[in-house]
């Protein structure tokens, strides 16, 4: 596996209501978790996901497909996100990859789970292989 960057990140709280927090919460978990829910391709067995899909128009050509998420979502200790350009819809092209990246770190995190606040650092691997565009058929 191949590290791809470290990234330094610092904690900042936004001064949102409570009762917001769990409208935008529960709506990220029906994206990934309930019937219909465009962002099913993120979904971790035994791990709870948070996420949002989309679809960004490009006048330039094909779409750019998105996909941003988090896990394990009652405790998180991953947040991602995907962007492919020209690739199509975020839940189909980015759901998937995004999937596959919170499975690994998931795996490879021995660390004990921490609330989101202390975390100073993120490392973040991959081992995917050429045009992303074929991922997803990979992850089927």
């Amino acid at each position: 596996k191949k590290q791809i960057k470290q990234f330094e990140h610092s904690v900042r709280r936004l001064k949102i209501s409570d009762r917001t927090w769990e409208i935008v919460r529960e709506g990220m978990f029906r994206v990934v978790n309930a019937p219909g829910g465009t962002g099913w391709a993120a979904r971790l067995p035994g791990t709870a996901v948070g996420g949002k899909t989309g679809t960004a128009q490009n006048p330039h050509g094909d779409d750019h497909a998105w996909f941003v998420g988090f896990a394990p979502f009652e405790n998180p200790r991953i947040a991602v996100a995907v962007l492919v350009e020209n690739a199509g819809f975020g839940g189909t092209v980015a759901a998937p990859i995004a999937r596959r990246v919170m499975e690994t770190f998931l795996k490879s995190d021995s660390r004990p789970s921490k609330p989101h606040e202390e975390l100073k650092t993120t490392t973040a691997s991959a081992d995917f292989p050429g045009d992303p565009a074929t991922y997803t058929d990979a992850l089927r």
